[in-house]
């Protein structure tokens, strides 16, 4: 009988092996198990690779294409990758995009590369030392990716919002500190708002916009130009989506 790419339960294809010296690396094909209704369609695989010459000898690669194939907008995607190799610690990771505070959208059709940095794992611990094996499993390879949550432009939601809890949560607060940033400077002038920006806040947006202006020669006008354009486009997806 007959069975679809996706009506296989096990699908994992070791793609390369290549031994330098005792280092092991190997590519493992993603396996998609998000669900026939899921917008967005994921491929790729993820690189396992193991250097025992290391302490912390375990590393994971994800590269991946996640496809917009709805007919609307995306602003927030949340998907989840799993993998396992051998007796090693299988990787267990989340990946999730933000658009909220940009121009930019995953469009109907169109890919958006997933290429994280290596994620390294440690072998479980006994007495503090490494519990390691001299002879590798014969189980297989396998890496899957699982869509999780999916917001789009219009404010409506596919999959579980569990997933997608810190994010909103992120977003909020964002929003919070762009909107103080921006009166701190009307306000209260440039110094003061050099100040209030050089506060250390864990939100990736709030990172990105000081990186990218770390090396401009007037860093304050660089840094509120794009406070404002990020406060512009979220106020515009607010009133599009209807979120508070």
């Amino acid at each position: 009988m007959h069975r679809s790419f996706r009506e296989i339960t096990l699908c994992v294809l070791l793609a390369a092996v290549v031994e330098t010296g005792a280092v092991a690396q190997v590519q493992i094909k993603l396996l998609d198990i998000s669900g026939e209704s899921s917008p967005i369609r994921v491929s790729g695989h993820i690189a396992f690779s193991d250097n025992p010459s290391k302490v912390t000898r375990y590393s994971y690669q994800v590269t991946a294409s996640a496809t917009n194939t709805a007919n609307e907008d995306i602003l927030l995607m949340v998907m989840h990758f799993e993998a396992s190799a051998g007796d090693a610690p299988g990787l267990d990771d989340t990946y999730r995009h933000e658009y909220f505070f940009s121009n930019k959208a995953l469009e109907p059709g169109v890919s958006e590369s997933v290429h994280c940095s290596p994620l390294i794992v440690s072998a479980p611990f006994v007495n503090g030392k490494p519990v390691e094996t001299d002879d590798p499993s014969t189980s297989e390879p396998r890496a899957t990716a699982q869509v999780e949550f999916v917001q789009f432009r219009d404010g409506s939601t596919w999959g579980n919002p569990e997933a997608a809890k810190d994010d909103l949560k992120s977003r909020q607060a964002t929003l919070q500190e762009l909107e103080l940033l921006e009166r701190t400077y009307r306000e209260s002038g440039e110094s003061i708002f050099r100040d209030q920006l050089s506060r250390q806040v864990s939100l990736p947006c709030i990172s990105s916009l000081k990186s990218s202006c770390k090396d401009n020669r007037d860093y304050s006008r660089c840094a509120l130009d794009k406070i404002r354009e990020m406060l512009v486009v979220a106020r515009n997806h607010q009133k599009a989506t209807r979120w508070e």
